[in-house]
């Protein structure tokens, strides 16, 4: 099984934050768009992992479709759950690594979420506030 590649959404597939107001209307990142389309097309699961809330769910697969982002897997935090992102994502990683096994890769801005998924063992890539991959 070829392993997947988890993309976050907010300030990685977007250039910008949503806020409640404009969830359907904020920009796509192209680059990273683009590259998550490629990825799909090619077979590599593609799991969506983001710290917006399930109640978030239609308007953010409407925003997937609208920008024709296709994936294996959406995965988002409960309604009520005030954790900090990077314990939601590290909950998230769990959820992935049973559906899928280990991602081979992993695209975050936070840079929380890129720490806690060093520590474990996750190769990353953080994408800059300007949408582009950090080069270090």
């Amino acid at each position: 099984m070829v392993p997947p590649v988890v993309f976050d959404i907010d300030g990685t597939l977007t250039t910008e934050w949503y806020r409640d107001s404009n969830v359907l209307d904020v920009a796509p990142n192209v680059l990273m768009v683009t590259l998550a389309r490629s990825l799909y097309k090619s077979g590599v699961p593609l799991v969506i992992s983001t710290a917006r809330a399930e109640w978030m769910r239609t308007d953010t697969e409407t925003w997937l479709e609208l920008n024709d982002i296709k994936y294996d897997a959406l995965i988002m935090r409960a309604n009520d759950d005030g954790r900090l992102d990077c314990e939601v994502k590290a909950n998230q990683l769990g959820l992935i690594r049973e559906m899928f096994g280990k991602p081979m890769l992993w695209y975050d801005d936070n840079f929380d979420n890129i720490a806690m998924l060093k520590r474990c063992d996750i190769s990353t890539i953080q994408v800059s506030p300007a949408g582009l991959p950090y080069l270090r």
